[in-house]
């Protein structure tokens, strides 16, 4: 009996040992031929080189035609960027100038613009088509002895996508407006950056959800727009690069960003940018983030000067916010949430807004020296008394401090006074208070735009205009918005941009929002500086959380930049990269499968994998969770750590110029928290992705 028991049992253990040194061997996680075999290669791709081949590939095409004005080449939407837009070429047998004119539904919403010069060959842009519908566009064909020939087409378009904003216009005074459209910019890649003329209605609209991406899109002085791209470092608006592109989406410059840029950038006179961003080795190797302004220089694309306002503010003090996701141990510390940035030249100057602090600072660009803090008193005592000497002191009457605000910009001298400034800011009114017993609620809050008056010299500061207060909690933002004053009229556009509401009850829950989990909406009005109100546009959701704007930008449709010649020249990319490198981490042996992704981009750029999504654990989605991604063959292994955002989220940008050539499966591996510390338990995950990456 013994004996049978123990032939039994033996081949058992032996059985159990084999499974066990196979199970721990790694042969398990081992790709084979068949697994690569079966797996989806991660294609390469770069937007420049995209760009340029299918500007040779239209014009290969346009090659093997005949167009004339009354039979041109149309092709829309040329660069897949701008649905609303088209290119029509054409040849003609003298040189001309071609003017084109899309019909609006009236004098306000028709666009026109005329070509440089007289040629034979024509490329225009046409801008402004409604969604839709058949587009009416007439083409003016003048010769240089004076006679003119006009040639009419319709161009058909796509209705709107399914998830676009709902927008409700509620005033239109096309006459008491400032020319041009607004350009409604997206904070969030759920919604759409897009413009609309003066009745309200959509003429143009990125499909590529990143541009732009909650940081300011500007108008440079070369006619281009100056707008984030879409390689992102840091969920969710933290950006590696920026783009000089037109209305069309046709790049003509990258920077490459290693710091990244967040929430706002301004072109300087001498034509160098600066912006908000971070110290380069955020997020794994500094502890804090969007606390540091950078100069970046327009030639080469580099990042001269790097401000860091931990040297300029004390990172210690807590004012009372709603920006606080409530992490323990976060890894990074958002103190500051620097939103605005300005530069005063004529006095090298550099004025920041932090919206946690509720603070707007002046600082010397060369000594680092505080000039002032735009700020209430509150919280200023104890510990940081050593700021109240740069305190400025209110006088007149109506004064009210602003809080959590955005989106500050220095106004042209109209008092006559060489010791004043001119500020115009939009204050959210987040709290209105540095304590949470002395906040108020949002259904009794308020936003507003306004203009304070500060006297350098003094230190004191006075209120001169404002405007939304009376709107009251109808218009009430917890975050997001601008203000801008036009230059024609004189009036103001602002944006009241990130309104959150559960069932018309306004809230100030924006994390839930930043994550999908609560609805924001937006409100844009443009007013006299007397108060009346000449256009006033609703922006809720449509099959998406989200229908906030960033910020509002009045511009012209039509610009110098949309006029220059396919295949002419590619475009440049200046900068330096930042990726990141191998790590160590002891994987297991065998695969744990409890990872589904979800990838909005994976393609190999330069050298480099760039990702970017979002996961679940086992089909469930985690407020706190990171995942390492894996390029394994049966010779090499390297392991890269994503940049972890909250919700599941990741992006990540590997640098491959040290992997081994050949062909890599590529697996995950992370893992999630039960709860709110980012140092609690972690439940970890190690599957198969499907990829596979072919390294040269």
């Amino acid at each position: 009996m013994k004996q049978r028991i123990f032939y039994i049992i033996v081949p058992i253990i032996i059985i159990l040992a084999i499974a066990a040194s196979v199970l721990f061997s790694g042969v398990l996680v081992m790709p084979t031929k068949a697994t690569l075999a079966n797996a989806t290669p991660v294609e390469s791709y770069d937007i420049l080189e995209y760009q340029y081949q299918r500007e040779l590939n239209i014009l290969s095409d346009y090659a093997n035609g005949s167009y004339t004005p009354q039979n041109p080449y149309i092709i829309q939407d040329p660069y897949k960027a701008n649905p609303l837009s088209a290119l029509i070429l054409f040849e003609t047998a003298e040189p001309a100038q071609v003017t084109a004119t899309v019909i609006g539904k009236n004098q306000y919403a028709t666009f026109t613009y005329s070509m440089d010069g007289f040629t034979t060959h024509h490329e225009v842009a046409v801008l402004g088509l409604y969604p839709g519908q058949k587009n009416q566009v007439d083409l003016a064909i003048i010769y240089q002895n004076g006679q003119e020939k006009k040639y009419e087409q319709f161009l058909q378009t796509e209705p709107l996508p399914y998830d676009f904003p709902n927008l409700a216009v509620q005033v239109s005074k096309p006459e008491k407006m400032e020319p041009g459209v607004d350009l409604m910019i997206s904070c969030l890649d759920t919604n759409y950056t897009y413009m609309l003329d003066a009745n309200g209605d959509v003429r143009g609209y990125f499909s590529n959800k990143n541009f732009g991406h909650c940081t300011a899109m500007r108008v440079l002085k070369n006619g281009r727009l100056l707008t984030t791209g879409d390689v992102e470092k840091l969920m969710p608006y933290n950006m590696y690069t920026l783009w000089e592109m037109n209305l069309l989406g046709k790049v003509f410059v990258e920077y490459e960003i290693p710091n990244a840029v967040h929430h706002d950038i301004i072109e300087l006179d001498n034509g160098d940018f600066l912006a908000a961003s971070n110290n380069e080795n955020m997020p794994l190797g500094y502890d804090t983030r969007e606390d540091v302004v950078i100069r970046i220089d327009r030639q080469s694309g580099a990042v001269t000067q790097q401000y860091d306002l931990r040297q300029i503010l004390d990172d210690n003090r807590k004012p009372y916010n709603h920006y606080d996701p409530g992490v323990l141990n976060a890894p990074n510390r958002d103190w500051a949430h620097t939103n605005s940035v300005a530069m005063d030249e004529g006095d090298n100057s550099i004025i920041f807004s932090s919206p946690i602090q509720s603070a707007v600072v002046k600082f010397n660009a060369d000594t680092h020296e505080i000039d002032w803090i735009l700020s209430s008193p509150e919280g200023w005592d104890g510990e940081f008394s050593q700021y109240q000497k740069y305190l400025l002191t209110p006088i007149g009457e109506n004064f009210e401090w602003q809080w959590g605000q955005h989106s500050v910009k220095i106004l042209p001298d109209t008092a006559g006074d060489s010791n004043t400034i001119d500020i115009l800011l939009f204050d959210n009114g987040q709290a209105r208070s540095y304590t949470q017993a002395n906040s108020i609620n949002p259904v009794n809050n308020y936003s507003r735009a306004v203009i304070y008056r500060i006297n350098e010299l003094n230190r004191t500061v006075e209120q001169i205009w404002q405007f939304g207060k009376e709107l009251g909690s109808g218009a009430y933002a917890t975050f997001l918005g601008n203000v801008e004053k036009m230059q024609l009229t004189g009036n103001f556009n602002i944006d009241f941009g990130g309104m959150l509401r559960q069932d018309g009850v306004p809230l100030d829950d924006i994390v839930q929002s930043v994550i999908g989990r609560q609805q924001v909406q937006s409100r844009v009005v443009e007013v006299q500086q007397k108060g009346e109100v000449v256009f006033d546009v609703s922006v809720t959701p449509n099959n998406s959380s989200d229908a906030e704007t960033y910020q509002v930008r009045k511009m012209d449709l039509y610009t110098a930049a949309i006029q220059y010649l396919l295949g002419d020249s590619k475009c440049q990319r200046k900068g330096d990269v930042q990726s990141s490198e191998p790590t160590s981490y002891n994987l297991p042996n065998f695969f744990i499968p409890r990872i589904t992704l979800n990838f909005k981009q994976i393609y190999q750029q330069n050298g480099n994998l760039i990702l970017q999504g979002s996961f679940l654990y086992n089909g469930k989605s985690y407020m706190l969770g990171k995942v390492l991604f894996v390029l394994k063959n049966k010779d090499y292994q390297y392991i890269f750590a994503a940049t972890p955002g909250l919700n599941g989220n990741f992006a990540a940008r590997f640098d491959l110029n040290d992997v081994q050539p050949g062909e890599y499966a590529i697996y995950v591996a992370g893992g999630v928290v039960n709860g709110m510390d980012a140092l609690g338990k972690v439940n970890f995950g190690y599957n198969p992705t499907g990829y596979k990456i072919q390294v040269k």
